[in-house]
């Protein structure tokens, strides 16, 4: 471990000053050195840790950080962010993170250059969940009405002394661990709702039964006052997974599945006429974003409105900077062709045919693939292994994602410490020709490409088959 945490500090030395200009402005990498305990769980044979970014408005979801035995992996924060491993942990951008295991298979966070501080600060929320009081939520079969709404009650009542008791358990342990002002701010809204919301759970453990008797959802519309009472967005982090769960229940569809401008008006007036304040400027940010990503027409109405309504400045910002780069995008696009590849930094957009010319006469295998599609990660390592294996060959590998959110794509890229110049966004994959002619409707896909820039095998073999080797080594003979 000591080797690898020294390996790490090198690496932090040339790395640590970098930024990156995201949607949300310029951000920073966070490193994350795991010791080899990480590994040893056969239930989690590739672990990882999760994050949200774009300020949440992707809703639950999470950036993954996978873990490699040996490798230090990277993650690109705008702000302090939560990471999660079983616990929660407060992670501000630039800093480097060792990882080990601890009792019962639990992860725990330590900063390498020892600062005693940041180790209590990093620890704190595991702290607090051992001696935490969560509300209990009785499993009773077949409960009756009856029952069910006497346990809402009996639930209700418990909470006030719950909260209570926690706060001051929680205030308790800030003092007692010595944190910076800067954390003891930012852990503070960690408890908006944590134990209200707990009603939640038992509205979803019965909900047969509440549907049985059309209680269901008007019992979740009764929760949303706890969040339209939320005045910092520091206050949703503990929250954010279930309020976007409650979300898809109270409106018409589902935020990040609408598919249309019809859905998108009916989930859009609902907001306005459900939330208020913070929540509201949320949900209609996050509205505003899907709708952008999926290409679906927002009028001039819709969007003056929200310009009227929305107050939070940040996401308006993030909006704004999303709908832009989208337009750019789609504006360079459309001068070359609908097979439009933009690079990683964003600056350039270049055509598949222009790309593929570079590299006539040699050997080219795409690997089609998106950030959300996992078979396409777990093949990452063996493609990996193949480029290093032929190194020096007369072969090129270039990766084209069908991402439909920039973001994710270029944080993917970034932090896997792939040829960032071989790495690709196919704009408009639904008006790609070459992904029509070639039938490329899943992935991964890979497409081997011979030496004069003919399609050899539209469906090559993955990397984790051996054929895909034994069809490399036959055209690299010819």
């Amino acid at each position: 471990m000591i080797k690898l945490i020294t390996c790490a500090i090198l690496l932090l030395i040339f790395t640590s000053c970098s930024t990156y200009q995201m949607l949300e402005g310029k951000s920073r990498p966070v490193f994350f050195s795991p010791d080899s305990s990480v590994f040893n769980d056969p239930d989690f044979p590739q672990p990882s840790i999760t994050y949200a970014d774009l300020l949440n408005i992707r809703g639950y979801s999470p950036n993954v950080v996978e873990l490699k035995k040996g490798e230090t992996a990277k993650a690109i924060l705008y702000q302090p962010t939560f990471f999660i491993a079983y616990d929660n942990f407060l992670i501000y951008p630039g800093e480097h993170i060792g990882i080990k295991k601890a009792e019962y298979n639990e992860y725990t966070f330590f900063k390498v250059n020892g600062n005693k501080r940041r180790n209590r600060e990093l620890l704190f929320f595991k702290a607090f969940h051992k001696i935490d009081q969560y509300p209990a939520i009785p499993n009773i079969d077949n409960a009756p009405l009856d029952i069910i709404l006497n346990l809402e009650q009996q639930l209700k009542s418990e909470i006030p002394k719950i909260a209570l008791a926690s706060r001051l358990r929680f205030d308790s342990l800030i003092n007692a661990c010595h944190v910076s002002r800067k954390f003891n701010k930012l852990s503070q809204g960690y408890l908006k709702n944590r134990y209200d919301i707990s009603v939640f759970f038992l509205y979803k453990k019965y909900k047969d039964s509440l549907q049985a008797h059309d209680l269901f959802k008007d019992k979740c519309n009764q929760l949303i006052p706890l969040f339209n009472d939320i005045t910092k967005r520091s206050e949703f982090d503990n929250t954010q997974i279930l309020f976007n769960e409650l979300v898809d229940i109270v409106l018409p569809y589902k935020i990040s599945k609408i598919n249309n401008e019809d859905e998108f008006q009916s989930c859009f007036n609902a907001v306005l006429n459900k939330f208020n304040a913070l929540a509201r400027d949320y949900l209609l940010s996050r509205l505003i974003y899907y709708a952008n990503i999926k290409r679906i027409q927002v009028s001039p109405g819709y969007m003056e409105k929200y310009e009227t309504v929305c107050y939070d400045k940040t996401y308006k910002n993030l909006v704004h900077d999303v709908i832009s780069q989208q337009q750019e995008n789609d504006t360079k696009a459309s001068g070359i062709s609908n097979n439009s590849l933009l690079s990683v930094d964003g600056k350039k957009i270049s055509g598949l045919e222009d790309v593929l010319v570079k590299y006539k006469g040699e050997l080219i295998l795409i690997d089609f693939w998106a950030t959300w599609c996992l078979p396409c990660r777990v093949e990452m390592p063996y493609l990996k292994k193949i480029i290093q294996e032929y190194s020096g060959n007369k072969i090129t590998f270039l990766t084209v994602s069908i991402d439909r959110e920039i973001q994710p794509w270029r944080k993917a890229i970034i932090t896997s410490n792939t040829d960032v110049n071989k790495n690709y966004l196919l704009l408009n994959p639904e008006k790609s020709p070459f992904a029509q002619q070639n039938n490329i409707n899943s992935i991964p896909r890979y497409v081997l490409i011979n030496k004069d820039g003919k399609i050899i095998d539209a469906d090559a073999p993955r990397p984790s088959d051996p054929k895909l080797k034994e069809l490399l080594n036959k055209y690299l003979q010819e």
